[in-house]
């Protein structure tokens, strides 16, 4: 008691007070240090601070005056208010730094709950679950604990969900593969980034995806061009399925169409003309069973009604070249894409390929591998754009025409 009216009747004292009240602020903390009164210094130091016009020099010299108070032996109790104050001010900051540095004041003035909702927030639940024992918040540590196990709950079963849809995409069973990425993007119960992760995965499915054609070139350098269906226009232009690029040959040069069971050709108003048998075409005619004709001098091309209709380019710059129209539903065996190769496991009549709603579709046996690991389970594989197929005595690479 005598010590604090000796403080209370000091010089220093006295000129603190004068110094306040005449606004000189950081004259009035010294003598308040020297009278040995460090709750009214953090006082005028806080004041003083409050004066400043740049935010970031107002939040320093708070904090500055915050930790010379704290190293002063002040009441932690009166310090609580000061440092629940900045570190608000702090958080509305929203920078990283600045975000520590209230975490700490929040847990200095043993605002635990808030400073565990923070560590929540980033994702740190030890640190959380650390502060609200401490604080001795247990309804809100079993809430945390609930949700905590339903978060990992939900993630396992994203993740096995993720899983299954990369191991159907791996087997080929890439329609079945995107209806999973689908349902887990439209899974709301997710979170952000696992949806996105889901509507990315199902992108990049979509865009290996063959759509009415596909190109299979085999090792031995034999190509096998898929189309769904007629009819299709034959020429130098990309539409060709059959690469034609020889100048004699013009860009829209004929149309090959089937109407019923029948396989139509027409010139298209060419250069050079459409020869069948060596006479001229004018209009369209119906193809027989099978034969050849020729656009312009410099391709021969060879056809066959089927099923499937099939072109093959006998003479040209792209000679050895095949051609298969399948239908919808239609199938055909890997025999006869590529007559003459491999074994047992090619020679299998069950080992074909058909068209499905326009995608294609192989059933390749128990031999077959896709991108180098073996395919297991039922179902067929869809062929898509980057596909190495692999049989004993055949290798394939699927692409896009």
């Amino acid at each position: 008691m005598l010590e604090s009216l000796k403080r209370l009747f000091s010089p220093s004292y006295r000129r603190g007070l004068a110094a306040e009240a005449a606004g000189e602020l950081e004259s009035a903390a010294e003598h308040f240090a020297r009278a040995g009164m460090p709750a009214l210094v953090l006082r005028v130091r806080l004041a003083h601070a409050a004066r400043q016009e740049e935010p970031g020099r107002r939040l320093l010299l708070k904090a500055q005056a915050l930790e010379t108070a704290a190293g002063s032996g002040l009441d932690p109790a009166e310090l609580r208010e000061p440092r629940l104050r900045l570190a608000r001010e702090l958080l509305e900051k929203g920078e990283a730094e600045d975000r520590r540095q209230a975490l700490a004041l929040l847990t200095a003035a043993e605002a635990l709950e808030e400073a565990a909702e923070l560590h929540l927030e980033d994702g740190d639940f030890e640190q959380a679950r650390r502060l609200l024992e401490r604080g001795r918040h247990f309804e809100r540590l079993e809430a945390i604990d609930r949700a905590e196990a339903e978060r990992r709950s939900r993630e396992s079963r994203q993740s096995e969900a993720e899983a299954e849809a990369r191991a159907c995409a791996r087997q080929g069973r890439r329609r079945e593969a995107e209806e999973r990425w689908l349902a887990l993007e439209r899974d709301e119960a997710l979170d952000p980034e696992g949806r996105a992760r889901a509507r990315k995965a199902r992108e990049a499915l979509q865009a290996e995806r063959l759509t009415g054609r596909a190109r299979l070139r085999a090792e031995d350098g034999r190509v096998v061009i898929l189309v769904a269906g007629l009819p299709a226009v034959l020429g130098r232009g990309e539409e060709s399925p059959l690469p034609l690029a020889d100048p004699g040959v013009s860009r829209r040069h004929a149309r090959l169409l089937r109407e019923g069971e029948a396989l139509w050709l027409e010139d298209l108003g060419s250069r050079n003309g459409t020869l069948i048998d060596g006479v001229p075409l004018a209009g369209r005619l119906e193809l027989g069973p099978e034969g050849r004709f020729e656009l312009g001098d410099a391709v021969r091309i060879r056809w066959e009604v089927g099923p499937p209709a099939t072109l093959e380019l006998e003479r040209g710059l792209a000679a050895g070249s095949r051609c298969l129209f399948l239908r919808e539903g239609e199938a055909v065996s890997l025999t006869r894409l590529f007559p003459g190769t491999g074994g047992e496991a090619v020679e299998d009549p069950a080992v074909r390929l058909r068209l499905e709603r326009g995608r294609f579709l192989l059933e390749g046996g128990p031999a077959l591998r896709l991108d180098h690991e073996p395919v297991e389970g039922p179902g067929a594989v869809e062929l898509a754009d980057g596909d190495e197929l692999e049989w004993p005595g055949l290798r394939v690479k699927v692409s896009r025409t």
